[in-house]
């Protein structure tokens, strides 16, 4: 998986006890079960349109589906390039998230957040 520094930020996971993220087609993991999560800040991919991670949420798995478009952005040959991204839709594959909601669409590399997700267990 290819990442920029560019992080997408979910939020409201008030209901949620344990959370574990691992990016699908990765070995690592991001979070791996951390109590008391209100938020996750997830990289997205800039090699594709579209990044997937497997969600354990209160021992129940999901998958997170986030489509997004990736701008290249060149600096300078000193610098190289930066990859900007604009979150599309995010939608879960299991049943598990009932709606997302993208609150703000450019993916920057600031702490804020671009989707809101509605978890049902």
């Amino acid at each position: 998986m290819v990442v920029t520094e560019d992080t997408m930020y979910l939020s409201s996971f008030t209901a949620v006890d344990s959370v574990t993220v691992q990016g699908v087609g990765i070995d690592s993991v991001l979070y791996n079960n951390q109590k008391n999560v209100s938020k996750l800040s997830l990289p997205l991919r800039s090699d594709t349109t579209e990044t997937r991670y497997l969600l354990t949420l209160n021992s129940q798995p999901e998958t997170l589906v986030i489509k997004h478009e990736n701008n290249d952005y060149f600096v300078s040959l000193a610098c190289g390039c930066f990859v900007f991204h604009e979150v599309d839709t995010a939608f879960g594959t299991n049943g598990l998230i009932i709606d997302s909601e993208v609150i703000n669409t450019a993916v920057q590399n600031v702490e804020q957040d671009n989707i809101k997700l509605y978890i049902s267990f």
